[in-house]
């Protein structure tokens, strides 16, 4: 069950952000212009997150 709420969260921010931004590819997120560096760092670490790499929030569930 953890496992399970926490691939959907990184997965519901994603999505959240590519409709704020109205983005359907990940090619066109290199050439928006985030309104703040943060929302770019939060986007990219999820990102990174989903594919479980050990630092970051999707290794834990693993």
């Amino acid at each position: 069950m953890t496992y399970f709420l926490f691939y959907t969260f990184l997965t519901f921010t994603i999505i959240f952000i590519f409709n704020i931004f109205k983005t359907s590819h990940i090619n066109q997120l290199f050439t928006l212009s985030f309104h703040s560096k943060t929302i770019k760092f939060f986007l990219f670490f999820n990102l990174l997150s989903l594919g479980g790499l050990p630092p970051f929030l999707g290794f834990l569930p693993k």
